[in-house]
């Protein structure tokens, strides 16, 4: 119980706007690192590989996923000290491990690259200037407007009573959050989402007028930020019906015009990774990019094959930094 209460502060404390503080955080949230053993079929299903992860669960384990089919075995080593890991810690060699992944604040990185790892970031975000995101998107708002608001009959409100954030927190933000990203599911608490309801509005798409999803969105340094998104129940046949496009359609017809062309749009964040279905639908909006003050963790992977590493990449073509 006090474990969690303190967890609980830490959390609100995170989850402040400033940069700095997140990286001041991770840092000391990362003295202690867990490591796991897991072993498993690779995707191909052609052969079992090893690997040893290095990091905070479950966050680690969205790398290791990319290399294993479920189920396969796992193992608790235990805790190992950030010092050790950036020293090189000799008792990973002892499992013969295919693949090595470490998630740790790429303050570190460098360390890392003298054992042998490389790096991508653990989130992108996708940013654009407002005028140049509405020229972008006009290629093909007519076509969500024909097919989709026009067909499905989609109207949209703009509201900003705090009972209405409630509502949008407690029967659409939670539930998609949960529904889309499961274990790795982090909620935000109500408490941080009325702080950024103060600095903006919360955006609902409707369905033959009956909410079906909703958008908060707030403004800060002349940058449009589309904070947190919900589906009604995060019932994924609103998706496919195109609640999620809808909202986009009205944040960029209603809401964009009334600020300058030159202020930013920030669409939120992604995997790294090309080929995760969010990053491509939100491509779609703007470019993505790399914001290394906002997400301060990188994940580090190293290969004891080659052809390992080369088949990664190929099949998981991905953004990084210079």
């Amino acid at each position: 119980m006090v474990f969690k209460k303190i967890k609980h502060v830490v959390d609100l404390f995170y989850e402040r706007d400033s940069p700095w503080l997140r990286i001041f955080l991770s840092l000391h949230l990362d003295l202690l690192l867990d490591v796991n053993f897991l072993k498993g079929e690779d995707k191909t299903g052609q052969r079992v590989i090893k690997l040893v992860t290095i990091g905070k669960e479950p966050w680690v384990d969205y790398a290791a996923e990319l290399f294993l089919k479920n189920p396969c075995f796992r193992g608790f080593i235990g805790r190992t000290s950030l010092a050790k890991v950036l020293t090189g810690a000799a008792f990973i060699d002892s499992y013969s491990p295919d693949i090595v992944i470490v998630r740790i604040n790429r303050i570190f990185g460098r360390f890392l690259s003298r054992q042998g790892f490389g790096g991508v970031p653990e989130w992108v975000d996708f940013r654009e200037k407002v005028s140049e995101l509405s020229s972008h998107a006009a290629c093909f708002m007519k076509k969500i407007e024909s097919e989709i608001v026009t067909q499905q009959r989609y109207s949209c409100q703009i509201k900003n009573n705090p009972s209405d954030l409630e509502f949008f927190y407690s029967e659409m933000y939670k539930p998609y959050i949960k529904q889309r990203f499961g274990k790795y599911a982090k909620v935000s608490s109500l408490f941080y989402l009325r702080g950024l309801l103060a600095r903006g509005s919360l955006l609902f798409a409707l369905k033959d007028g009956r909410p079906v999803s909703g958008l908060l969105y707030y403004v800060k340094n002349k940058e449009i930020f589309f904070a947190r998104v919900g589906i009604d129940g995060g019932n994924p046949k609103l998706i496919k019906e195109g609640a999620l496009q809808a909202l986009y359609y009205f944040f960029t017809k209603m809401i964009l015009p009334s600020f300058k062309p030159g202020d930013t749009v920030n669409l939120g964040a992604t995997r790294p990774f090309i080929n995760d279905g969010l990053f491509q639908y939100k491509r779609k909006w703007c470019s993505p990019g790399l914001n290394r003050d906002n997400y301060p963790y990188n994940l580090y992977f190293r290969f004891k094959n080659p052809k390992d590493a080369i088949h990664f990449l190929k099949n998981n073509p991905c953004l990084s930094y210079d």
